[in-house]
């Protein structure tokens, strides 16, 4: 799972590079507080899903409580 999110920031880093390239005036990397999505690989496997859909486990992470909808989980791979 950390694979994922470190191939997901150095894609972001790259894209940046090259609008840098193209003279498109880009900032700096930010700190973000909340993330919108997680790129989650194999259900079972790498997650899962408890109490009745209010909290997710992702290994090697821990639990986490869902304030959302997460009724796409258990059909969708997102990578």
């Amino acid at each position: 799972m950390k694979q994922a999110l470190i191939k997901r920031l150095q894609d972001n880093v790259i894209a940046l590079s090259k609008l840098k390239e193209k003279g498109v005036k880009v900032g700096k990397i930010k700190f973000v507080k909340a993330v919108h999505s997680i790129p989650l690989m194999q259900y079972e496997v790498t997650y899962w899903v408890k109490n009745d859909n209010k909290m997710v486990h992702i290994q090697g992470v821990g639990n986490f409580k869902v304030s959302g909808s997460i009724r796409y989980l258990r059909t969708q791979s997102f990578l």
